[in-house]
């Protein structure tokens, strides 16, 4: 991999880690729409109303999509707060896993954090998605504890840059 303006780029070169742009807006609310009924069995678009325009709500923080050529295949925010940030909204399309799809989302996002001078991250995930609770702590993220949420337990953890 090469760094390619602040962002990663594969060795192939048709796999990038771009800033969203509001032309992708449907693929983008499309992609995590759908992990979010791969995960539940459906979804109601309606629980997910920051989705709608992903550039108003998200439009102060920073928001990034992997894009194979020019299809977007992964998704992932972080939302700027005074005291720390947050990864939400990480997805990527199933026909594109195991591929580091993720994990150079996460970095990139990291990478961008560290020029903001953002020094926590945190990153909440249902506490039953072992997959995605490995996956954090593969990247270096703590266990923080488990809490209730909307749709169960959820597991928060965090990162010190």
């Amino acid at each position: 991999r090469v760094v390619w303006n602040a962002l990663e780029v594969d060795a192939s070169g048709t796999l990038r880690i771009a800033h969203f742009r509001p032309s992708m807006q449907e693929a983008f609310q499309w992609l995590v729409l759908d992990g979010l009924a791969e995960r539940w069995g459906s979804v109601d678009e309606f629980l997910n109303p920051d989705l709608r325009d992903i550039d108003a709500r998200y439009g102060e923080d920073i928001v990034l999509v992997a894009l194979d050529d020019e299809q977007v295949v992964g998704t992932g925010i972080l939302v700027l707060r005074p005291t720390a940030g947050e990864i939400v909204r990480m997805s990527v399309h199933r026909a594109h896993r195991r591929r580091g799809i993720a994990s150079m989302l996460v970095s990139s996002l990291l990478q961008l954090a560290r020029a903001q001078d953002v020094g926590h991250i945190e990153v909440e995930t249902n506490a039953n998605w072992t997959d995605a609770r490995a996956f954090y702590e593969k990247l270096g993220f703590t266990f923080s504890h488990c809490a209730p949420g909307d749709f169960g337990q959820e597991a928060l953890y965090e990162l010190d840059l």
